[in-house]
């Protein structure tokens, strides 16, 4: 669906008229600051119509979404993904394999050879 085709004055309307409605309704149970808070918030859809902010926020957020998609659909990104994640494990494995060295030296003398020599 293309910006074009969304009727956006009745959208931002209603959801601005349902938001209004429950923060009434919280108001009556929660007390006038939940109330006050939810009107606060009930009013940012008219606002941003108003403000003519939609044409922007919408080609924000179809570019983030074709972002997205580029980057879950790439054989790349997964690629470095799993390069990533046996990178991680060999230094899992390398730690545990170094403590258990440590822990059957408990002298913790050191191995003959060139770490000796310093």
């Amino acid at each position: 669906m293309s910006y074009d085709q969304i009727a956006w004055l009745p959208l931002c309307a209603g959801v601005s008229a349902a938001g209004l409605v429950l923060s009434f309704l919280a108001l009556r149970r929660r007390g006038a600051a939940a109330g006050l808070r939810g009107a606060a918030w009930s009013l940012i859809p008219i606002a941003a119509y108003l403000t003519g902010a939609l044409p922007a926020l919408w080609q924000a957020g179809t570019a983030v979404a074709g972002f997205l998609t580029g980057l879950v659909l790439s054989p790349m990104v997964w690629a470095g993904v799993i390069v990533a994640g046996l990178s991680a494990l060999l230094f899992l494995v390398s730690g545990v394999m170094r403590g258990r060295r440590r822990a059957a030296d408990p002298e913790g003398e050191r191995p003959a050879g060139r770490a000796a020599a310093t």
